[in-house]
């Protein structure tokens, strides 16, 4: 917080690191939750003045959206993050976690085996993809039986 006070502009990655490290600290309950967003929130958006087109300040945003409930926007930063740099794995799974959500499971178990094809060794996407193809099994099955009727 000193580098703000002298006006000295650190790189825009350490204002990504901030934000997360402002999330990570609400998220454990050592800043008040709704402090820690607000702070996060502020670091990531001045990254977003300096560059927008830095993918981890997007990838960012969208945690920070998605923790407010904004799900339209936080897959609208998570897919910016993908544009930008598409072959990131924890973006690419970030962003198949938000679609499922959003209750777009084909689309979601598409990203969630690229993240798979992307970083095989990575549990956490094995787990997103085992996740969305059970998710999408039981809407596909879900949604047949609404259309046969009582």
């Amino acid at each position: 917080m000193r580098l703000q006070r002298q006006n000295v502009a650190p790189r825009e990655e350490a204002w990504v690191g901030l934000s997360r490290a402002r999330y990570w600290q609400a998220g454990k309950g050592l800043n008040p939750t709704e402090e820690g967003q607000r702070l996060a929130r502020d670091a990531d958006e001045r990254v977003l003045a300096l560059d927008p087109n830095l993918p981890q300040a997007h990838a960012q945003m969208g945690r920070i959206k998605r923790l407010d409930l904004d799900r339209a926007g936080a897959d609208a930063s998570m897919q910016r993050a993908i544009s930008l740099k598409p072959g990131t794995p924890e973006y690419v799974r970030s962003a198949a976690f938000m679609t499922a959500m959003l209750g777009r499971f084909e689309e979601a178990l598409k990203l969630a085996r690229r993240a798979v094809d992307l970083d095989p060794l990575n549990a956490e996407s094995w787990e997103n993809f085992g996740r969305d193809e059970v998710l999408g099994r039981t809407s596909r099955r879900s949604c047949r039986g609404s259309q046969e009727g009582p």
